[in-house]
């Protein structure tokens, strides 16, 4: 077996693929990741071109973290590769000639990203995800709208047993948009038109693509059928609140930046 390629998927999640060209007869076999105090065990899915693909699913503020890949079949030792990380294969897209100016700006703010996160979790900080690429290219200088996110009533009804009660960003491994609402009784909620599950006075929404991260949400909140509320929200409208906010404008910033050049990217 030989590990012989790296990609890297960014979605909800950031996930770094190792390509290795296998033996159908060890097609079993697993590769054990370990990465800080963590050893994750993934299986392989085999790809169009004849190697297996085995991804690890890694939290921003770990671009940095160094990661030891090893491929076993039972207890033998295939392959082997140390100290790789999503920093790593930033760089080397970075230097390559042929990666274009949007890739450059998505993985130099991503890097940048990572390292906001880095700071936020005080993890690894003698390793920040921006340390050494400096020079291979300048992070974005794209700021927030000015967004105001206010919940609009409807004038035409005189009560409002239920109401939004705040919306923030959820920042981990993914992120989210979460609303909360005083109560549920009678409560029902549209977001984007389409109407979710109520569970508990705080709704967050699935993970956020980055692409995703200038997207208005329209949250609508009815008391049964009437509409009482509807909150219009997005990273955009967090990153605006929260520049001058000592603790989250960094990584709130960061975060909005990483979308627009992965939106820039995208198109």
């Amino acid at each position: 077996a030989n590990i012989d390629g790296a990609s890297l998927t960014v979605g909800e999640n950031l996930k770094l693929n190792y390509k290795v060209s296998l033996s159908e007869a060890f097609a079993d076999a697993v590769m054990y990741f370990t990465f800080g105090d963590k050893t994750v065990d993934v299986e392989g899915v085999k790809q169009e071109d004849g190697r297996y693909s085995f991804s690890l699913e890694l939290p921003p503020q770990a671009m940095a973290t160094a990661i030891k890949a090893e491929l076993k079949y039972g207890e033998y030792v295939l392959a082997t590769l140390e100290n790789y990380s999503i920093k790593q294969y930033a760089q080397n897209k970075l230097n390559a000639q042929d990666s274009s100016a949007e890739l450059k700006q998505l993985l130099t703010d991503m890097l940048y990203y990572g390292a906001a996160a880095q700071n936020y979790k005080g993890y690894n900080l003698e390793n920040l995800a921006t340390a050494g690429v400096e020079n291979l290219c300048d992070p974005s200088d794209a700021t927030p709208a000015a967004v105001t996110a206010t919940p609009v009533k409807n004038t035409e009804v005189s009560s409002y047993p239920v109401y939004f009660t705040g919306a923030t960003v959820w920042f981990s491994d993914v992120n989210m948009i979460s609303v909360k609402i005083n109560s549920l009784d009678g409560a029902r909620l549209f977001v984007d038109g389409v109407e979710v599950e109520l569970t508990s006075t705080t709704y967050t929404t699935a993970g956020l693509l980055p692409t995703e991260l200038d997207k208005d949400f329209v949250f609508e909140l009815y008391h049964g059928d009437v509409l009482m509320q509807t909150l219009t929200y997005s990273v955009n409208a967090y990153a605006y609140k929260m520049q001058s906010n000592a603790t989250m404008s960094e990584l709130a910033l960061a975060l909005y930046r990483y979308g627009v050049s992965a939106k820039a990217y995208n198109n």
